[in-house]
């Protein structure tokens, strides 16, 4: 740029040049990564893209639930959910001429086969001790037991086989899946 300035009272004229180096703004690139896994229905996990590059370096942060309702604007946010779904980011640096997304981060909670019991049956004489014990499968593996009206939460049940109560006697229970929170009754028989 040059500069030409007005003539002074002895007709000088002054010219300065001003030279402006101008950069150019390198794109920003947001890059969600792979969808993040939640073990339990209601757990609780934070997300935030795998990077963020360009622009001018620091960055604003807009967060939007699936619905489109802006949820935070923090670099990273906590979320819970109950089943697969969305969240979306939209990312701008401090020129602000610069706007990326909304940048779909994705939430997936796994999923377990259904609970499925196999209560084998005893054979035992009158006074003998018994243990009780389910083979449980499905599931996500933590489970609580609940054995009739003892309310006994262990995944076995130990018995005195009193043959005054019938030569077979079913001993109820019920398992529930303390992740899913699927429950399913059943009993052993001896």
């Amino acid at each position: 740029i040059t500069v030409t300035g007005l003539p002074d009272a002895c007709g000088d004229v002054e010219v300065q040049i001003v030279e402006l180096i101008l950069f150019d703004q390198s794109e920003i690139i947001v890059e969600a990564g792979d969808c993040a896994e939640i073990n339990c229905p209601g757990d609780i996990i934070q997300l935030s893209p795998e990077s963020i590059s360009g622009g001018t370096g620091l960055y604003v942060y807009e967060w939007q639930d699936s619905s489109g309702n802006i949820i935070s604007n923090e670099e990273s946010i906590e979320v819970n959910t109950n089943s697969n779904t969305t969240f979306n980011l939209i990312v701008s640096d401090n020129c602000g001429d610069q706007i990326v997304g909304p940048v779909e981060l994705c939430v997936n909670v796994l999923e377990y086969p259904p609970i499925n019991i196999d209560s084998p049956q005893y054979t035992a004489c009158n006074n003998d001790l018994v243990t009780l014990e389910p083979n449980v499968s499905g599931g996500s593996g933590d489970f609580s037991y609940f054995w009739g009206d003892n309310n006994l939460s262990e995944p076995t049940f130990d018995i005195i086989f009193d043959l005054s109560n019938g030569n077979n006697q079913q001993f109820p229970f019920t398992i529930t899946d303390n992740c899913t929170l699927e429950s399913i009754e059943g009993f052993c028989q001896v």
